[in-house]
């Protein structure tokens, strides 16, 4: 154990090492830097807390200052096999241990920051003259004591690519932002995201990815590259937890991890351990399923990809914040048979590339351009990993905080808008020979060369074209056949419209018209479901063999080699003869269409159409119309027309003065002619009229009283009707005889005064009234009756029912009553 480090600590010499065989890790540490010094080796001791091992470089090359504090600076050199660290207490065990387990072992205690305290170079230290203390022994004797049997297995040292200059040389894109290269450069950073937004530079684990435990991902990319099908599992607490078996025993014993070894027994067996939940891995990795499903059916690319390696990246060396950003990508798709079956990771027939953003990033902010990389290198099976990670270890190793760290994640990335920047890079003077992209790039904001060309009304368009120049599979209205016609004859424009409006049968009929014409046409679409919606209409068509996708799943080779062979073998089913023929027949019909057309839009001598009368019906349908004394409409011409429709104009303007006259009393008025004599005559008969009406009303209510009818509400029948009723009781010869006897007699005269005179029981002795007394009312003549009603007070019914009733009852007189 090394004591604290600002305490100090005596080193024993190397022959008392050897005789005495005890060493601390100090001084072992200690031995081996004096012999890879001895050895031509430049040689850095680390130092640790509680702990210290040895290192060295493999190239002739040293850090920058005796001392280093920044264990990622070491990190960075011994993965990019420039220096190498072992472990020295298992190298002097009796037991052999291989130097890649004790390699192992010392980059273990690299990355533990929290106790790392710094590393002394050798060579540094004797360029600040701290030479060695010389040797107390004499002579050096033969050593005592005997080494292990057999040699140390030592493994050879790994291959180094060269360091080429030209992989670090820097890269200035400064533009004039005024001239044709600096527009195209304003283009190029708007479709780059190279913000911290940008997943494919900040980089951060969620539930949208899974991290998966791979100790050699080299190996894994060459696996899939070959068609392998993996599944997954989780990665099980081995040796932690409760299992009582420690880590650190079996390490020291065997050199290596037991997780790593049970990762790399499980990629020989297709497995991918994933460093998750086992209760969370079918939930996960369901989400990133249908994520990808997601982006498919609307990008029409695959976005699901292995990140194999990821850059540990810094704004610069004194922020704070570090970022992710994956290094390599390899596209990869999931499925599965069924719920249960689970989710299987097989390779995507897309190309393994390098992060696109990354490498623009470091090409813009920080003038580092990777070369080697176009094509990427290969192996014997897929990419070479390693040479890729290499690389980006050599660019990036006098970058403070800056480090290649070997991660696997799987997860969805998208790189749309790369791609068009790829183009405009790659392609600017291609895409300079369409006249569109040149007078954009070259002249803009100025008009476009044939903009001022007249395209004709669309009313001309059967005129011009016959049926057999148009090959048009889909309906088309005017406007649509007039895009067509437009882009037939080489002209540029830009077709806009709302949904619905048959923007993708246009296309389609555009698509078909050019294919007829021996022309191609490449139609491209943000959306897939706008493709697949073009692609449906022109194989209805007919047309399904000429297209070919280059979306989706069906940018497969396998796809592409088998549309292109159904395009080879596609045979029409129509002959020439069978177009021309149909074609007649369209003209035809459309020479019969027009006709109508031309009805329906000639002018009269109003310079009114049909079909502007229809709508004009149409559009006041909920208006009664006026009745017009005229049905020929060439009655009238334009301009007297004119002067009806001011007329209509003044008197609806005369009319908004004016109350509403609906429901007013001089609505019954029916007189259209008006003079200041019959207002005068008018006016006298309200007047008489409304006397009358004053004394009906008088005379009215003392009858209503006595019939006990309403005395308000009256109509003019009601009081006819009463007028007839009192005509009927005063009619003496319409009793009978006999009648008058019956009524006076005592008997009935005190039965009817008790009729009118019971208060509360009047009703019920009225409703018995009709059965008791209907007899003697019928004898009653009209001056009985007369003095009869007075006597009864508010009767609950009319007295005219029961005076009917008894008039108009067998015994009662004939005739009317």
């Amino acid at each position: 154990v090394c004591p604290a480090i600002d305490s100090g600590q005596k080193i024993r010499t190397p022959d008392r090492i050897l005789s005495g065989k005890v060493a601390t890790c100090l001084d072992l540490a200690m031995l081996f830097a004096a012999c890879l010094e001895q050895a031509g080796i430049n040689s850095v001791v680390l130092l640790a807390k509680e702990h210290a091992w040895v290192g060295g470089w493999l190239m002739p090359n040293t850090f920058p200052t005796p001392t280093v504090e920044d264990a990622q600076s070491i990190r960075k050199r011994v993965k990019s096999g420039e220096f190498i660290v072992f472990e020295t207490t298992v190298l002097a065990q009796q037991s052999k241990v291989s130097l890649r387990a004790a390699t192992e072992l010392g980059y273990q205690h690299l990355c533990n920051e929290e106790s790392f305290a710094y590393a002394v170079d050798i060579r540094r230290t004797r360029e600040r003259r701290i030479l060695p203390l010389p040797s107390k022994s004499e002579k050096a004797g033969p050593v005592s004591g005997t080494l292990p049997d057999g040699p140390l297995p030592i493994e050879a040292a790994p291959d180094l690519p060269p360091l080429d200059p030209e992989a670090l040389s820097a890269v200035d894109l400064n533009v004039t932002p005024d001239t044709p290269a600096g527009r195209l450069a304003r283009w190029k950073s708007k479709l780059l995201d190279l913000s911290l937004r940008n997943r494919l530079l900040n980089f951060k684990p969620t539930k949208s990815n899974v991290q998966l435990f791979v100790p050699d991902p080299a190996s894994l990319e060459d696996v899939l590259a070959a068609g392998s099908e993996f599944r997954f599992k989780t990665l099980p607490k081995l040796m932690e937890g409760a299992d009582p078996r420690m880590a650190s025993v079996h390490v020291g014993r065997t050199g290596n991890q037991p997780t790593a070894e049970m990762a790399r027994e499980a990629l020989t067996r297709h497995e991918l351990l994933a460093m998750v939940e086992p209760d969370q891995l079918d939930a996960r990795l369901l989400e990133i399923y249908g994520n990808a499903k997601i982006s498919l059916e609307e990008g029409g690319s695959n976005t699901l990809f292995l990140a194999l390696g990821f850059l540990k990246w810094a704004q610069d060396e004194h922020a704070e914040a570090t970022y992710l950003a994956p290094i390599l990508l390899v596209p990869v798709t999931m499925q599965r048979q069924s719920v249960r079956s689970g989710f299987t990771l097989t390779r995507h027939d897309d190309e393994t590339i390098v992060n696109p953003t990354l490498l623009q990033l470091l090409r813009e902010e920080y003038q580092l351009q990777l070369s080697g990389l176009d094509p990427l290198p290969k192996d014997d099976s897929g990419v070479d990993v390693g040479k890729i990670w290499q690389m980006f270890r050599l660019a990036i190793g006098d970058i403070a905080r800056w480090e290649v760290m070997e991660q696997v994640y799987l997860g969805t990335f998208s790189f749309t808008k790369y791609l068009m920047w790829k183009d405009l890079q790659d392609r600017a003077e291609d895409l300079k020979q369409n006249r569109v992209v040149a007078h954009l790039i070259d002249h803009p904001g100025e008009a476009f060369g044939n903009d001022d060309q007249d395209r004709g009304p669309a009313t001309s368009l059967d005129e011009k074209y016959r049926p057999q120049d148009l090959f048009v599979p889909t309906l088309a209205d005017s406007s649509q056949l007039r895009a067509i016609c437009t882009a037939s004859e080489g002209k540029d424009f830009v077709l806009e419209g709302p949904p619905g409006t048959g923007k993708s049968q246009t296309i389609t009929n555009l698509i078909a018209h050019f294919l007829a014409s021996g022309k191609t046409v490449l139609f491209v679409s943000e959306k897939m479901a706008a493709l697949e919606v073009v692609h449906r209409r022109l194989t209805a068509s007919g047309l399904g063999p000429f297209c070919l996708q280059l979306h989706s799943s069906k940018a497969k080779k396998s796809e592409i080699l088998l549309q292109l062979g159904q395009a080879l073998n596609f045979s029409g089913a129509h002959t020439v003869a069978d177009w021309e023929r149909e074609a007649e027949r369209l003209a035809k019909l459309r020479k019969e269409l027009n006709s109508v057309v031309q009805a329906l839009h000639r002018e009269h001598a109003n310079d009114l159409t049909v079909y502007e009368a229809t709508g004009l019906i149409i559009l006041q349908r909920e208006w009664k119309p006026a009745s017009m004394p005229w049905s020929d409409p060439n009655v009238h011409d334009r301009a007297t027309l004119d002067g009806l429709r001011e007329t209509m104009r003044t008197i609806a303007a005369l009319a908004g003065e004016f109350p509403s006259l609906q429901n007013h009393p001089l609505m019954p008025v029916a007189r259209s002619d008006w003079s200041p004599s019959w207002e005068d005559e008018f006016y006298q008969a309200t007047t008489q009229l409304d006397l009358k009406a004053a004394s009906l009303e008088e005379a009215g209510q003392a009858l209503a009283k006595s019939c006990g009818t309403p005395e308000i509400g009256l109509s003019l029948q009601d009081y006819g009707a009463l007028d007839n009723l009192a005509d009927v009781l005063l009619q003496a010869p319409l009793v009978p005889t006999g009648f008058a006897a019956r009524a006076s007699d005592p008997a009935t005269q005190a039965r009817v005064h008790t009729l009118g005179k019971h208060g509360n029981r009047r009703n019920k002795i009225w409703a018995d009234f009709p059965k008791a007394y209907s007899a003697e009312v019928a004898t009653l003549n009209g001056t009985e009756l007369a003095e009869l009603l007075p006597s009864l007070e508010s009767p609950p019914q009319p007295i005219m029912q029961l005076l009917c009733h008894a008039h108009r009852s067998p015994s009662g007189p004939s005739g009317p009553s």
